[in-house]
């Protein structure tokens, strides 16, 4: 005599299967987790990595132009804190994401979209310091302690500055997959 007991709650199947005392099989329990396929469309990824992207260069060209108006440029300190603001950004959007994604792809997805965020901030600061240049050129960013004077010291500059974002976004995405790598979504 087999009674199956079926009970669905927050996404989760539990089924159980009681067998007759003769056979001497025991209990045998189930779990299944079972994905919300609506769940996972919620989320896209290019149109994040593009939202956050442009939010932390927005706010990292911010930031430079207001050490620049002050005079406060020559400090390296200052200037790395800018990475506080990427490295923020980055961990809103993955905790978002990871909110949504519940799966084994969160991780694969996880470094697409760190990776694109931190390529458009990256494009983003440099779109700024071409524009803060050209209207005010002693407003633009330095690197090295170069003054920009020539179109080589901006290039090498503008240069500088994109690799070092995308390497401190990429370093930054990496260390935010593996602390929300095993965290699950709580359910409300």
């Amino acid at each position: 005599m087999v009674r199956p007991l079926n009970f669905n709650r927050n996404n989760m199947k539990v089924s159980e299967e009681i067998t007759a005392p003769t056979e001497n099989k025991g209990r045998k329990v189930k779990l299944e987790m079972k994905q919300d396929s609506g769940r996972q469309n919620q989320f896209k990824i290019y149109p994040a990595a593009t939202m956050y992207g442009l939010t932390a260069g927005l706010l990292m060209g911010v930031y430079l132009i207001i050490l620049q108006m002050f005079e406060m440029d020559s400090s390296i300190s200052l200037k790395f804190l800018k990475y506080l603001i990427l490295i923020g950004v980055l961990g809103w959007g993955l905790h978002r994401y990871r909110q949504q994604n519940t799966n084994g792809t969160f991780f694969a997805n996880g470094i697409r979209l760190g990776a694109l965020a931190t390529l458009i901030s990256a494009a983003t600061l440099i779109v700024i310091n071409i524009l803060v240049s050209l209207v005010m050129p002693e407003w633009a960013f330095n690197k090295f302690n170069l003054a920009i004077d020539s179109p080589g010291t901006f290039l090498i500059t503008s240069g500088a500055i994109f690799f070092e974002v995308l390497v401190f976004g990429m370093v930054s995405t990496f260390i935010w997959l593996q602390y929300l790598k095993n965290r699950i979504r709580t359910e409300e």
